[in-house]
């Protein structure tokens, strides 16, 4: 998936495309893994890297009992976060693609608003164009974020699941 549309932050326009979305599981050549297994070795904390950068996985419905949408049950989606570091606070854009099902109430971007890290845990709320928002909370491996998000609109839950992401650039 190539994003050009929309403002970006600088830092993020600099970022070239990252080519397509990967599915599970990723293969080894990623340059990114190269500088982080460079780093270690030369004894940093893969931890201590920031967030910034752009970061891409998928999202899966875990078909909750409440959910009113049960047809979306083991819905999958392509997402993508761009994202800026300044300290412990974390900006940025969402994007959302078709995976096995079309991105929830259609909303196939947002704004990440309200995110923190705190240790290897990063927490995110993405604003979406339709006033919903969803909540991820993820632990960081390296370069690999997974964890679980829900998505409130109208007071409640109308979708949780969980997600995973891998920095790509």
């Amino acid at each position: 998936m190539c994003y050009r549309s929309g403002v970006l932050p600088i830092a993020l326009m600099l970022l070239s495309c990252t080519g397509s979305i990967h599915t599970y599981p990723w293969s080894s050549g990623n340059p990114s893994e190269a500088r982080l297994a460079a780093s270690i070795a030369a004894g940093a904390d893969p931890m201590s890297a920031p967030f910034t950068g752009v970061w891409d996985g998928e999202s899966v419905d875990d078909c909750s009992a409440f959910s009113p949408y049960p047809e979306r049950c083991h819905a999958e989606q392509k997402i993508e976060f761009q994202m800026l570091q300044n300290g412990a606070r974390i900006s940025g854009y969402y994007r959302c693609a078709y995976g096995t099902q079309v991105c929830l109430n259609l909303n196939e971007a947002g704004t990440i608003r309200d995110a923190s890290i705190s240790g290897s845990t990063v927490r995110m709320r993405v604003m979406n164009p339709d006033g919903s928002m969803c909540f991820f909370t993820g632990r960081r491996r390296g370069e690999t974020v997974d964890g679980n998000y829900s998505c409130l609109q109208g007071g409640g839950v109308y979708e949780s699941g969980v997600f995973k992401v891998k920095r790509v650039y």
